[in-house]
């Protein structure tokens, strides 16, 4: 949305119904970086340390148990930013 000077008419509605709705988007934008950039990383450091199935197999599960976890966070972290701003 940054390249056009007009927005769509259900972004503008949602922000006039919803005007604290960004301080949860923004709070879990790194989501999907998290997502892409923790996954190559991990899959390197398999092919660095210890390149095997059940190596990569444990790295993924405490993916998928970090992730929730710092999600979580993050939108705690945006209900304190909203407290402290209104």
């Amino acid at each position: 949305m940054l390249y056009f000077s007009r927005t769509p008419k259900f972004i503008s509605k949602t922000i006039e119904n919803y005007p604290n709705i960004s301080y949860y988007l923004v709070s879990i934008g790194w989501i999907p970086y998290f997502v892409i950039l923790g996954t190559i990383l991990f899959i390197l450091s398999g092919f660095i340390i210890d390149y095997s199935e059940s190596f990569l197999e444990t790295v993924f599960s405490y993916l998928y148990y970090i992730l929730p976890l710092l999600i979580f966070v993050s939108l705690i972290i945006a209900l304190m930013r909203k407290k402290i701003n209104h």
